[in-house]
């Protein structure tokens, strides 16, 4: 299992919102609310508005210039990267307005996701996949049966469950993830900022526990840690790669590292003063 996870999506569908209340005139007064509960989605994965996390999914399906080209219709300029992402930004700015007086009118912009996000949902509730919850470790163990006929709904952007399913029903923000025998551990976004609702625990660096799993590997397979400072870092196998190991002695000892690491200085702080 490896997370193909675009580093600037939270930037993007972040700044395309913040862009939106600052510049369309009328839009944080009517709408304020709603946008703020996208950002949420958009920024941590966590959704407590269905009408809101549409709104989100939308803003990310135009993040794709390619994805934005076919949904939209429209061609963007063939110039560099930034062009192309300008492009994207402005048709988000020209449809968001619409999208947030009726996301349904746009519903081509984020059904897809939004299906992966509800079969994911019923994935938990109907227990063919389950979150067990270890606090004293601030950890998510998350068991997906991907033989299930629906695993393949529920699954988007490189991951076997739907994040924002996972990070609506869980406040843990250390999630390790173990579907068809393979394991990966990855921090979410909220550890990485200066979060203000709560001080979420830091991180802590996870590359002797990769070491450690990589020797104990009966067939080459090499764990690799991301490093702290990377938004979403990952304990995890290389790509192409896939462990030996039973993945719940893998589970158990991530949790015995995270038990020794947390005890000493953290890794990772957003809240230190940086000189």
């Amino acid at each position: 299992m490896q997370r193909k996870f675009i580093s600037d999506a939270e930037v993007w569908r972040g700044g395309v919102i913040a862009l939106g209340l600052l510049c369309v005139e009328g839009l944080a007064a009517e709408h304020g609310a709603l946008l703020v509960e996208a950002a949420r989605v958009g920024d941590f994965d966590v959704v407590t508005d269905r009408r809101a996390a549409q709104v989100a999914f939308a803003i990310a399906s135009l993040g794709d210039v390619g994805r934005a080209e076919a949904l939209l219709g429209a061609s963007a300029p063939r110039g560099d990267v930034m062009q192309r992402c300008a492009w994207s930004a402005t048709e988000a700015l020209r449809v968001l307005p619409s999208l947030v007086e009726d996301p349904h009118r746009h519903r081509a912009l984020w059904a897809d996701e939004f299906h992966a996000y509800d079969a994911a949902s019923r994935a938990l509730v109907e227990g063919w996949a389950s979150i067990e919850n270890r606090p004293e470790h601030d950890l998510a163990v998350v068991r997906i049966d991907v033989t299930h006929p629906h695993a393949a709904a529920a699954a988007w952007g490189g991951t076997p469950l739907h994040p924002a399913a996972v990070h609506s029903a869980t406040e843990c923000l250390r999630v390790v993830t173990m579907a068809a025998g393979d394991v990966e551990l990855r921090y979410r976004y909220e550890s990485w900022v200066r979060f203000v609702s709560r001080r979420p625990r830091a991180r802590v660096d996870l590359t002797a526990a990769a070491t450690e799993l990589t020797a104990a590997e009966a067939a080459g397979a090499r764990w690799v840690f991301d490093g702290a400072g990377a938004i979403t870092a990952a304990l995890h196998v290389v790509a192409g790669g896939s462990t030996t190991l039973d993945p719940e002695r893998v589970v158990d000892e991530m949790c015995r590292h995270l038990a020794i690491l947390d005890a000493g200085p953290p890794a990772w702080d957003p809240y230190t003063a940086r000189r």
